[in-house]
């Protein structure tokens, strides 16, 4: 996630553009590129321009299905693939929604846990290494699963605290400091682990 010493997770544009800077872009990028799939929410791809990656499947959670506002960036990659995870009746309104474009449906039962979107999700794209985006609502469902956080923090914290997520279920104080790591344009970069799945933690 990318944040401010605020703990903001978007800017004064309701996006996360006026927060990232040097290294950032190329890191998520990396990041899209190296996991088993890419896992946002609807509003996010109504608020912001979310490329489909080259590589990697992008999954878009919805509650309702209406995506006629989406902002999604498809280039007509033969590799590009979107899903669209949600309720029977939700991925019926994808469909008209969405038009002519392609996707796979992913059926989840109303009420899914964040735990099982997790293992829906890894058996649909055979792999269990997601990287999740979005904002604090798919955090929060997904926070019982989430063992790696990378926090892209501007302007630099003054203490170890500012850009963690005080908003996270169950907190931080027990998560561990894995890297840290700076840029020519002074973004700092966490790599904290969360404790979960046996993960060591302070």
């Amino acid at each position: 996630m990318v944040t401010n010493s605020a703990d903001d997770v978007v800017g004064l544009d309701g996006t996360t553009n006026s927060l990232t800077q040097g290294a950032d872009r190329a890191l998520l990028h990396l990041l899209r590129e190296n996991c088993d799939a890419v896992v946002v929410g609807a509003q996010t791809i109504r608020r912001e321009t979310i490329p489909l990656p080259h590589t990697t499947p992008l999954v878009v959670l919805t509650t309702t299905g209406d995506l006629a506002d989406h902002r999604l960036l498809i280039r007509g990659n033969d590799t590009e693939r979107l899903i669209i995870a949600g309720t029977a009746e939700a991925l019926e309104m994808a469909a008209r929604t969405l038009g002519d474009i392609p996707f796979e449906p992913l059926a989840l039962p109303t009420g899914a846990t964040g735990s099982d979107i997790e293992a829906a999700i890894g058996s649909h794209v055979q792999g269990h290494d997601l990287l999740i985006e979005g904002g604090p609502t798919i955090w929060s469902l997904f926070s019982s699963v989430i063992d790696e956080v990378v926090v892209s923090v501007i302007p630099p914290p003054t203490d170890s605290h500012q850009g963690s997520p005080r908003w996270w279920p169950g907190g931080v104080d027990r998560w561990h400091l894995d890297a840290l790591f700076s840029d020519d344009a002074q973004m700092l970069y966490y790599l904290q682990r969360t404790g979960v799945r046996g993960v060591p933690s302070s």
